[in-house]
C-alpha cells in the first residue's frame, strides 16, 4: 500500500474509530514509534474501548429511552454519544472540558444540518469505497489491523459491526467536507488551517446565531 493511499486509510480510521471527529491517538503518520510506545498505544485502543463498553452499558435504560444533553434545532445529541466522546477525549489528553466538547458536538451538528439544508448528499458507494478501503487496509497492514482489534476486542463488538456503527459518521464527516468546499471555494488549507479561515469562522457564528439550542447543565458537571 503506497504512502498516500495509507495515510487516507489512517485519517478514515481517525473518523471512525472516534465517530466524532477526535484523533485516534495518531502522534506519529509515518508510523515510526518505539516498540514499547507501540505496545502502549495498543493498550491504550484497548482500555478506551472497554470504557466506552461500560458507557454504553450504563446509559443503556430498560424502556429504551435516549436521554439527550443538548437539543439542535430540534435534533437531539444524546448522552450516549457525548459519554462517548468525553471518554475518547481524555484518553486523548485534549484537556477540554465537558462543555467545549459539547460545543464541538453542537457545531457539528449544526454544519451537518446547514449542508443537508443546501442539498449536499453523500452517495452510498463513495461510503461503501472508504469502507472497502479500511477493509483491505485491516487485511494488510498489521498495525492498522492491531490496533483496531484492540478497540473492537475492548469494546466486545466485531470488525463488521465496528464498520457498520461508524457509517453515519462517516458521512456527517463528507457532508461537511463538502460543505466547506463551497464556503471556502478553492482556497488551498491544508493542515487543519481551515479552522482558522475567518470566511468559515464567520459562517459557523452565523448557523449558531441562527440555531435554536438547548443544553441541559446538569450533564456538564
Amino acid at each position: 500500500m503506497n504512502f498516500i493511499k495509507k495515510y487516507k486509510v489512517l485519517l478514515l480510521l481517525v473518523l471512525l474509530i472516534v465517530s466524532l471527529l477526535i484523533i485516534l491517538f495518531i502522534k506519529n503518520d509515518t508510523r515510526t514509534l518505539a516498540i514499547d510506545k507501540d505496545e502502549y498505544f495498543i493498550t491504550k485502543i484497548g482500555k478506551m474501548g472497554e470504557e466506552l463498553k461500560k458507557s454504553e452499558e450504563k446509559n443503556t435504560t430498560n424502556n429504551g429511552s435516549v436521554e439527550n444533553v443538548a437539543l439542535v434545532n430540534g435534533q437531539g445529541i444524546s448522552k450516549q454519544m457525548f459519554d462517548n466522546f468525553v471518554i475518547a477525549s481524555s484518553y486523548n489528553e485534549l484537556n477540554q472540558t465537558k462543555e467545549e466538547l459539547l460545543n464541538i458536538m453542537i457545531d457539528k451538528t449544526l454544519l451537518v444540518q446547514e449542508a443537508e439544508k443546501m442539498g449536499i448528499e453523500i452517495s452510498n458507494s463513495k461510503i461503501e469505497k472508504d469502507i472497502d478501503e479500511i477493509r483491505m487496509a485491516y487485511k494488510e497492514d498489521k498495525n492498522i489491523s492491531r490496533e483496531i482489534d484492540a478497540y473492537i476486542q475492548g469494546l466486545d463488538i466485531s470488525f463488521e459491526e465496528f464498520l457498520e456503527r461508524n457509517r453515519k459518521s462517516l458521512e456527517r464527516d463528507k457532508k461537511i467536507n463538502e460543505l466547506r468546499k463551497q464556503i471556502l471555494g478553492n482556497k488551498n488549507l491544508v493542515n487543519g488551517k481551515w479552522k482558522d479561515d475567518p470566511d468559515w469562522i464567520a459562517f459557523k457564528d452565523k448557523c449558531r446565531k441562527n440555531a435554536d439550542i438547548v443544553i441541559y447543565r446538569e450533564y456538564l458537571d
